[in-house]
């Protein structure tokens, strides 16, 4: 039978009014589970029932859960287990009538039911029963049933249970609601516990101050032993700390400037904190202050690591200038040495020119045989000593050219030149040095190459320098290719020999002072190990560059590359 709650009379409605007050009482102290058990003692007390039991039904509407049976039913009634235990409504007997109508349900003669589908063991008999559904938010979140009543349920009871119902509902919102903040503030106090921050509320109308358990930890102070007071709060304020703390703290109330400060705290015990304190001011519609709401930083462990960091700064700091000065004074010592190297091999190429130029004409003098006719023998031994002393005055003219480099005496005098016909002459210079050892030296120029603001003399030195090494190192019978042309806004000059190409970890050290091999020319030459030095200084020194590419035993190509004067190309080539 589908039933509709009705008005109680005065005296039903007297006892369920006293009802409701005893489980207000007891939901005040009694956890959940005894408000539940006493709201169906109740029902079964208003109705003259004799079994009573409370489920809640889940947010997706179709799983119950058995949460509690009244004292009467579990002491003499039902030994079956459930309490706890969830299922789906679609195996629920007669008694989820009430969730599939949306309203109380009477079954008062149950054996009769014709859709009952038993009871498990254990559970009392039933005879009659009343089923009430409570309704939340447009759907239905439990069922309070009673049950074997010795007469049959009626309106008034249906009215009662679903008064019962629902304040028992209310009451499990409110548990709930008790619950999850109870749970906030633990989550809330270890979450501070964890980050070492605290969090304080100050009212200014009465100065009350009340701290969170974090702030009691942070200041050393007993939550039992001392209430917190705007004066203790100073006391807990390392001494030397305190006014200019509690200035800032005015400021922040009367002039609304932030209150943001780092402190000392003085525990009980002796032991400093370092804190930083933060609040924010709450005012009143005439812009004044009536709380404030604040937090405390432990960064005690934070600001002794930022001391030990301030101190190793301090020391790797002084460590560098310490270093420095004495880089600085070896710096200092060596240029000084370097200048005295360079003095000293400027004068001694200088002073070592004039015998050798002397010797080497004398050489040539004796070969000529205009002193009268020599042996086959003592003409190798003038040939060799012509060789040596060629060889000895270009390394020393190298060792002039280094030193005036070093010591910053290098000047060029540039003036835009046709490079294409300096390219020449040096490379009909260069083919006498090849004749004996039957190379061609071959000039491949562009048609249009812009003129190239130079200092002509040292440029012909780098020419020299690299087509001599290409001939150096060809093969007798090769041929060595020399190519000019315009790349871009460079002129670009190549010098490319067949002969038995440069080891691969020898290219980076090859403009290197000194950087030879020591493995002689195809022919016998020796090397000084300073002429591709200097001509890396020499291009460089006129805003160039040089580069080289190798393939071992196929050859070389030397390349440099000098920035185009813009004032006009070269004259046309007759």
């Amino acid at each position: 039978m589908v039933c509709q709650p009705q008005v109680a009379d005065p005296q039903r409605a007297a006892e369920l009014l006293s009802a409701r007050l005893r489980l207000a009482e007891r939901a005040q102290q009694g956890t959940l589970d005894e408000v539940l058990q006493l709201t169906l003692d109740e029902a079964e007390r208003l109705t003259g029932g004799a079994i009573g039991f409370f489920h809640f039904l889940h947010e997706d509407g179709r799983t119950l859960s058995l949460q509690s049976w009244s004292r009467n039913t579990v002491a003499r009634m039902c030994s079956a287990e459930g309490k706890g235990s969830h299922y789906a409504i679609d195996q629920a007997g007669v008694w989820v009538d009430c969730v599939r109508l949306g309203q109380p349900v009477i079954h008062n003669d149950y054996e009769g039911l014709a859709h009952r589908r038993g009871l498990p063991p254990g559970h009392a008999r039933i005879m009659r029963e009343l089923l009430v559904p409570v309704w939340r938010g447009g759907r239905i979140v439990a069922i309070l049933g009673t049950g074997n009543k010795p007469t049959d349920y009626d309106e008034r009871d249906v009215e009662a249970v679903s008064q019962l119902a629902n304040l028992a509902w209310d009451i499990v919102l409110h548990k709930r609601a008790d619950e999850a903040l109870e749970q906030q503030k633990h989550d809330l106090a270890r979450a501070q516990a964890v980050a070492h921050v605290g969090s304080w509320r100050l009212d200014l109308g009465d100065h009350r101050l009340s701290w969170s358990d974090e702030v009691y930890r942070i200041f050393g102070r007993d939550p039992e032993a001392f209430a917190p007071t705007l004066e203790g709060f100073a006391l807990c304020i390392h001494p030397e700390d305190r006014e200019r703390v509690l200035a800032a703290y005015r400021r922040a109330v009367e002039a609304g400037t932030p209150y943001e400060v780092v402190h000392r705290v003085l525990r009980p015990s002796g032991e400093v904190r370092v804190v930083r304190e933060r609040s924010e001011e709450i005012r009143d519609e005439h812009g004044v202050a009536i709380r404030s709401l604040g937090t405390v930083l432990d960064i005690t462990e934070l600001a002794g690591a930022q001391e030990e960091l301030r101190a190793l700064n301090a020391s790797l700091e002084e460590r560098v200038r310490e270093r420095t000065a004495a880089l600085e004074a070896s710096r200092s010592e060596l240029a000084h040495l370097n200048e005295q190297k360079n003095r000293l091999l400027g004068m001694a190429a200088h002073d070592l020119r004039n015998p050798l130029a002397a010797i080497q004409a004398f050489a040539e003098l004796l070969e000529a045989a205009d002193l009268g006719a020599l042996t086959p023998k003592q003409l190798e031994v003038l040939r060799r000593i012509r060789s040596s002393s060629e060889h000895m005055l270009k390394l020393v003219n190298d060792l002039l050219d280094i030193s005036k480099i070093e010591a910053g005496r290098l000047e060029l005098e540039r003036v835009p030149q046709d490079l294409v016909t300096v390219t020449r002459e040096a490379v009909a210079t260069c083919q006498l040095l090849a004749s004996p050892k039957r190379i061609t030296v071959e000039l491949v120029a562009a048609d249009e190459v812009p003129m190239v603001s130079l200092d002509r003399t040292r440029i012909e030195q780098v020419l020299s320098n690299l087509i001599g090494n290409a001939i150096k190192f060809s093969h007798p019978g090769s041929a060595v290719e020399v190519s000019v042309r315009r790349r871009g806004s460079e002129a670009q000059l190549c010098v490319r020999d067949h002969g038995r190409g440069i080891a691969p970890e020898r290219l980076s050290t090859l403009f290197h002072e000194f950087a030879t091999d020591g493995r002689p020319g195809t022919g016998g030459e020796r090397a000084t190990g300073l002429g591709l030095a200097i001509a890396r200084r020499m291009v460089e020194a006129h805003g160039g560059r040089i580069w080289v590419t190798s393939d071992p035993g196929a050859g070389s190509c030397f390349c440099v590359a000098l920035p185009l004067d813009d004032r006009g190309s070269r004259p046309p080539s007759s």
